[in-house]
């Protein structure tokens, strides 16, 4: 029986594994807004639109402001399964053509993940380390490989001076289009 609860709590606990396993799945390849919707929808993410007035939809609207002549496509997912997971895509178009196609993971309960536990998930260190006002960035400027040619795990507490919205962990990578 005690076995059983330990267990029970163990599962339900924050941690850091579930965003980066979700990160692999979800953001595995970036070839597109409409085929990372078509490949989170057979995989059982589900769109859904922000809460008016929550954090995540503050950091949609910060992805969403861009300057005359850019347009952002924006999708946001989530998994029954998984309810503090939040995968969002957006896909930049430019009028000269280029662009940039992001992928990234968030949750709010993550715990601070150790230099350790991410080396060993990315298979590599990262090339930079940055801490500032409380917020911790860990950065792969090669990524992890072509397809994610550039790759950041933020974790922002609660209690953080920040700029920009956003709290937990965030996955990221991006991919310039041309």
């Amino acid at each position: 029986m005690i076995v059983g609860l330990v267990l029970a709590v163990a599962l339900q606990a924050p941690s850091v594994g579930a965003p980066l396993v979700a990160f692999d799945s979800a953001c595995a390849r970036l070839d597109g807004i409409d085929t990372m919707d078509s490949r989170l929808s057979e995989s059982g993410w589900e769109r859904f639109t922000a809460t008016q007035g929550s954090e995540l939809s503050r950091v949609v609207a910060a992805i969403e402001t861009a300057p005359a002549g850019i347009r952002v496509d924006t999708r946001i997912f989530k998994r029954a399964a998984q309810p503090d997971l939040v995968v969002l895509g957006s896909q930049v178009y430019a009028s000269d053509g280029s662009g940039s196609i992001e992928c990234q993971v968030l949750s709010e309960s993550a715990v601070v993940p150790s230099l350790d536990q991410l080396r060993e998930w990315a298979g590599t260190a990262p090339t930079k380390v940055l801490k500032k006002n409380g917020i911790l960035t860990w950065v792969w400027q090669s990524g992890r490989s072509a397809d994610q040619p550039f790759l950041a795990v933020t974790y922002t507490p609660a209690s953080a001076k920040r700029r920009f919205p956003g709290v937990g962990l965030s996955v990221r990578t991006v991919k310039f289009l041309s």
